[in-house]
């Protein structure tokens, strides 16, 4: 793989390389020369199931309450029950892929992040192979890190290669 031929930025948890065809998300700043390695997949299904069981758990907890006429713990635990749900369909179509062809890209969106509060990030939107739409976060380095820096430099990187315009940062 030839220097020229790709650019990478840094991103919260590594670096992000920008190759014609595709953006590769790595922990190291170097690609492996096996593009194929990189697959299609996603950790976070896991963690759904993990908040599904939190959230049986705390339904049950409701249920025990409410006949013990512990209206007020029963109400508060469906408020925590209500939240979880939807922060599971919320986040229901985020992957954590480290590959996502560009012929796949449906948008890419920036958004700005709020000082103090959160972090700038790139909203990638495509399509999976199973034809599905799906989103991938690419998050910034924070404040600390320089981070408004390294976001203008990575947006820079984007817009040359055709993955970004200059609109969509606007």
């Amino acid at each position: 793989m030839d220097m020229d031929t790709y650019k990478k930025f840094e991103t919260k948890l590594g670096y992000c390389h920008v190759l014609p065809d595709r953006l590769i998300l790595t922990e190291q700043s170097t690609l492996v020369q096996h593009i194929e390695e990189y697959k299609e997949t996603n950790k976070l299904p896991k963690a759904h199931i993990s908040y599904l069981a939190i959230v049986l758990l705390l339904a049950l907890k409701s249920y025990t309450a409410f006949k013990d006429y512990k209206f007020v713990r029963s109400g508060a635990s469906v408020m925590v029950i209500l939240g979880y749900i939807i922060f599971i369909i919320y986040n229901i179509n985020i992957t954590t892929t480290p590959m996502i062809p560009k012929k796949s890209i449906v948008k890419i969106k920036f958004k700005k992040g709020t000082k103090w509060l959160t972090r700038a990030r790139l909203v990638v939107h495509y399509k999976s192979k199973k034809g599905t739409l799906k989103k991938r976060l690419i998050l910034f380095p924070g404040a600390l890190f320089k981070g408004d820096t390294k976001s203008k430099e990575a947006i820079d990187i984007l817009i040359k290669a055709n993955y970004l315009t200059v609109h969509q940062v606007l």
